[in-house]
């Protein structure tokens, strides 16, 4: 790595001011462009995160059939559930074999931020609402693609917990979420894994836009020891040069936008130091130079491996919330499968992850093939979210004597994607219906729900099992058939807590913020929330069930401060089948000045084992894995006092205890008056007392006004003014005849439209100069609005 460090500096100082900055800015929307006059040859780069989307033609789109054949991997919401950081080693190994096929060198992914709601948009492609689980599965996957010679880009740093306003929305959070939550899964990802590049978030981070934040290049490199390439999510740099200022190295993707120009301009006025556009540039080199040594790693392509890899996860993936004895089924039976989830599975999210699948099954042809008597009925559309009447009678008289019924459902494509949030947990409504008339006409129903994130599940006591498939990828169908009859057990485990209902989040309240995205339930999302407010969940975080059973015995704590402790037992499989439990450790502290969670997890391993097996399992835990932050001190510290070691099944099924002490720590400042909500959570976090976490008055949103827009201006901003409302009339015309068949999809595109910033303009295609002309316009400079039109000639 040194070798190649010092190539690079040697590269850069060859270098004129020009090179340096077209450096900094993408080729084109795909490419990095090298400097041909020093030998240097540029790379191209794809979507992941869970399989190759490299685009056939050097522009975006979100038509699987306009990018290559790849193997569709389940996503990441998916593979979190393995708590299998090999298996996600392996994933990326394959991934990046596809790459290099290709001739891609960076692969976009993976996403490793945290899930602050049920409701996020994308939450399919990130891991996990706990920051370890999505740093240990983050890294491994970092790990198997950087194995073969293909670059990770670790995103979307950082707090992009919301899709709503994502361009722009400030997020609001205090430091101690920021360093034990927010930013601990890119700790991991980054040290462990360390990734040839990180991704800057498109959002401000309290106040200030990532790509332009010094604060978080300060943690990225200075205190984590990045040495890879900072880049900007695509669209998401506002102003380059001060995004290289601050810590950025490469814009993407390369528009005809003129900012190499600004750049050489901020240059020569001293807004920009040369140190710093050395800097950039080198870390360009730098890229450019792993990826040519990565083409030298000897490597192979085989999709038909690919294909059953990608199988295995998903059978890994699934999570068995309940079974009342009905799963598995068998072949012999006479079933019937309902729903048109099965004979058309949802299988990837929406958006830039979008695969064209190299070879896809679904779920009701592997069945067929497996089970000699079958009955199909859809049940309901997958366009129309109402009950069709016809369809469920259909279904129910379809059910009748049957032995077993399985019932797919799920949400329909479109109801999560990349670019706006979801407005609630619930199933479409005639889904809803269609699974309480066919539970009533026959008990023995098996539902199987695929969906990229949690849902609310009211008429859970009615199946006699529910399979949570997620989004299992091109090979979902063949592994959903194995699990239902039994020839692989669910060992699939909860990423992220299913909630009752969408009032009992943690940030049921504030979710999505609108300009101003407060964080306000600070340290307590997912399980933490629930355990502090002592609330029962649908199905909590770790929960999965299985074909067989384990029993766990006594533990066995060894060690002591200083060195660390080895915390060990013995578990053995009890039941009948062959199968996989994940072992959950979580510390909880008995003593502390700070309001902190009931427990978080701090260890996992996930054991397969033959009937009648056993296995010792052990965890190594160092004082590092009890520290808080404590941002008076400006510094992590390990609090003294006793802290009890958890080892469960889930975050809510505990079977063993044991306690440690630690002496030679210290203690933070007591706050519970200033916080009481903080300390005793209910649920409720007042303005007032997140203002004294924050140390600052909370932030408020003030609309701009004409003569003070600015690139930041989004099309609601602008129609306060005549232009902007004429350009909105123009604009929501064009999007109705569009989308005409698809009313609810133009709605979405056309709250996206609003809210996008006017930097956007030229990744759309306007040129630079018609967006500087129109916001003149709007600011009411007609002379300024001439002269952008014209500038040019």
């Amino acid at each position: 790595m040194e070798e190649l460090r010092r190539e690079a500096a040697a590269y850069v100082s060859q270098m004129t001011p020009e090179e340096k900055a077209a450096l900094c800015v993408g080729a084109d929307f795909w490419h990095v462009r090298g400097v041909e006059r020093l030998g240097l040859r540029g790379i191209m780069t794809a979507d992941g995160p869970h399989g190759l989307r490299k685009q056939v033609a050097h522009h975006d789109s979100a038509r699987p059939s306009d990018s290559v054949p790849a193997t569709c991997f389940p996503t990441a919401s998916a593979v979190a559930c393995t708590f299998d950081p090999e298996l996600a080693q392996e994933m990326g190994r394959a991934m990046a074999e596809e790459c290099r096929a290709e001739r891609v060198s960076v692969l976009l992914g993976p996403g490793v931020n945290m899930k602050r709601s049920p409701l996020g948009g994308r939450n399919f492609e990130y891991f996990s609402e706990d920051p370890y689980l999505a740093g240990k599965i983050g890294a491994a996957m970092i790990r198997g693609m950087q194995s073969v010679g293909v670059g990770a880009s670790l995103k979307h740093f950082a707090l992009n917990s919301q899709e709503s306003r994502r361009m722009t929305v400030d997020s609001a959070a205090d430091e101690r979420a920021l360093r034990e939550l927010y930013l601990r899964a890119f700790e991991i990802a980054v040290k462990e894994g360390r990734p040839w590049t990180v991704m800057m978030a498109y959002n401000r981070l309290n106040g200030t836009y990532c790509c332009e934040n010094q604060a978080l290049y300060g943690i990225l490199r200075g205190e984590w020891g990045f040495d890879g390439a900072a880049v900007s999510d695509w669209g998401a740099s506002r102003d380059l040069a001060a995004g290289v200022a601050a810590g950025l190295d490469l814009e993407m993707p390369g528009v005809k936008n003129g900012h190499a120009a600004d750049l050489l301009r901020a240059l020569r006025e001293g807004r920009l130091a040369e140190a710093n556009l050395d800097r950039a540039a080198e870390n360009v080199v730098l890229l450019l130079l792993r990826a040519r040594e990565g083409e030298k790693i000897p490597y192979t392509c085989d999709r038909e491996a690919h294909h059953r890899l990608a199988e295995k996860i998903a059978e890994s993936a699934a999570v068995l919330l309940k079974n009342d004895s009905l799963l598995p089924g068998g072949a012999a039976q006479n079933a019937a499968v309902i729903g048109a989830l099965a004979a058309r599975g949802r299988y990837q999210g929406d958006g830039s992850s979008r695969i064209h699948p190299w070879r896809l099954e679904q779920p009701l042809d592997a069945l067929r093939a497996k089970i000699p008597r079958l009955t199909y009925a859809p049940g309901y559309r997958l366009d129309d979210p109402a009950a069709d009447r016809a369809l469920i009678e259909e279904a129910v008289a379809a059910v009748r004597g049957k032995d077993i019924v399985y019932l797919f459902a799920g949400l329909p494509e479109g109801w999560e994607s990349e670019g706006y949030d979801r407005r609630s947990l619930d199933l479409p409504a005639g889904q809803e219906a269609l699974i309480e008339a066919v539970c009533r006409a026959n008990p023995n129903t098996a539902v199987v729900l695929q969906a990229g994130s949690p849902l609310a599940l009211p008429w859970a006591d009615l199946p006699r099992a529910i399979l949570m498939l997620y989004l299992g990828g091109e090979s979902g169908g063949s592994a959903a058939a194995k699990l239902l009859l039994g020839e692989v057990s669910p060992s699939g485990r909860l990423a992220e807590t299913f909630p009752e209902t969408l009032a009992d989040t943690p940030a049921a309240r504030d979710y999505p913020g609108g300009h101003v995205a407060l964080h306000r339930e600070s340290l307590f999302i997912g399980y933490r929330f629930y355990d502090a407010a002592r609330r029962t969940p649908r199905y909590p975080f770790g929960h999965g069930l299985s074909y067989t059973t384990f029993s766990y015995g006594a533990p066995v704590l060894e060690g002591d401060e200083g060195v660390g402790w080895r915390l060990s037992c013995r578990v053995k499989n009890t039941g009948a089948f062959a199968g996989a439990e994940v072992v959950q450790l979580y510390a909880a502290p008995l003593e502390s000045n700070c309001f902190r969670p009931v427990q978080e997890l701090i260890g996992f391993q996930k054991i397969y084992l033959k009937s009648g097996c056993e296995k010792e399992v052990s965890f190594t835990v160092k004082e590092g894995d009890l520290r808080i932050y404590d941002p008076e001190q400006g510094r992590f510290l390990v609090e003294n006092g006793a802290y009890e070691l958890r080892i469960g099944a889930s975050s809510r099924d505990i079977r063993l205890r044991c306690t440690l002490r630690v002496t030679a720590g210290t203690r933070c400042r007591d706050r519970r008056r200033e916080l009481p909500h903080y300390y005793e959570v209910d649920g409720f976090f007042p303005g007032e007392e997140f203002a004294r976490l924050l140390g600052r008055p909370l932030p408020e949103y003030a609309p701009p006004r004409k003569g003070t827009y600015d690139e930041s201006a989004a099309l609601e901003d602008l129609c306060a003014v005549r232009p902007g409302r004429i350009l909105a009339a123009v604009l929501r015309r064009c999007l109705s005849w569009k989308y005409r068949k698809r009313p609810e999809a133009g709605a979405r595109m056309w709250e996206q439209f609003c809210t996008t910033p006017l930097w956007q303009a030229p990744l759309g295609g306007v040129p630079r100069r018609f967006a500087e002309a129109f916001l003149a316009l709007c600011n009411g400079c007609w002379g300024a609005a001439l002269r952008a039109l014209l500038g040019k000639y």
